[in-house]
Parts: C-alpha cells; sequence; structure tokens
C-alpha cells in the first residue's frame, strides 16, 4: 500500500499559514497604533484649547485690573470723571484677539469695570469677561 503524502502539509502551505498569522498581528498592531495616535491628537487638541481659554481669562482679569487703576487714578485727579470706554481691536493686545474695558464710577463713588477679551480665529467664541468693582477713597 502506496502512503499518499496529500494530506500532510507541505513546507510552503506551512509558512504561508504563518504569513497569515503574522500578516494579521501586524494589522492588530497597526491598528492599536492607529487608535492610541488617534487619542493622543485628541487630547493634545483638548489642552490646546484649555490653554487658549486660560489665555483669555487672564487677559481678561489684566484688563480689569488695568481698568481699576485708570478708574481710580481718573476720579482722583478729576472728581466728576464718570468712567470711559476702551476698546482693542484685533492686532492692538494680540493678533487675532480684541478686548475692551468699561469703567463706570457711580454718584457713590462705587467703581465698576467689565473687561471683555475674545479671539475672532480661536475654536473658543465665546468671550471672556470678567467684572470688578471697588469703592472709590477719593471722594469730594
Amino acid at each position: 500500500m502506496k502512503c499518499s503524502q496529500h494530506f500532510l502539509p507541505t513546507p510552503f502551505q506551512r509558512h504561508s499559514e504563518r504569513r497569515g498569522a503574522v500578516s494579521a498581528m501586524v494589522l492588530l498592531v497597526l491598528l492599536l497604533l492607529g487608535a492610541l495616535s488617534a487619542a493622543q491628537v485628541q487630547r493634545v487638541m483638548r489642552e490646546r484649547r484649555q490653554m487658549a481659554a486660560e489665555f483669555n481669562f487672564l487677559q481678561a482679569e489684566k484688563l480689569a485690573d488695568a481698568g481699576i487703576v485708570v478708574a481710580l487714578s481718573g476720579k482722583k485727579n478729576d472728581p466728576v470723571w464718570s468712567g470711559e470706554t476702551f476698546q482693542f481691536p484685533n492686532g492692538t493686545i494680540h493678533q487675532t484677539k480684541s478686548g475692551s474695558v468699561l469703567i463706570k464710577v457711580t454718584a457713590a463713588g462705587t467703581v465698576n469695570v467689565t473687561s471683555s477679551f475674545s479671539s475672532e480665529s480661536s475654536d473658543i467664541q465665546i468671550p471672556f469677561q470678567v467684572v470688578r468693582t471697588r469703592k472709590s477713597s477719593h471722594e469730594h
């Protein structure tokens, strides 16, 4: 009786099966790396937006604090001074950002400053607004 070697895998078939398994593993690793890369890019973009928001808020705070200084100085130099509005178009403070400061002094001597700072080109379209109130000590 002749023994048939039909049922035994040839070296080429065994090598081909291994190559298929390796290809599947490589594809799985590439898919995993792609998912990790996408998650990393998403995290970096989220952090970038957060940093931009923090920058805008800090600028609004600085404008409000400067407005208080201007208001107290204005009230000291002119007791009837009642306020002023400053507009900072794009490029004045920052290339793509604009700001404003509204200063009002009440008859009772209270200084109210409202500042805003926003970006025209940022992902964040909400202007940041800061309000400061101080009692003026220079009343006549």
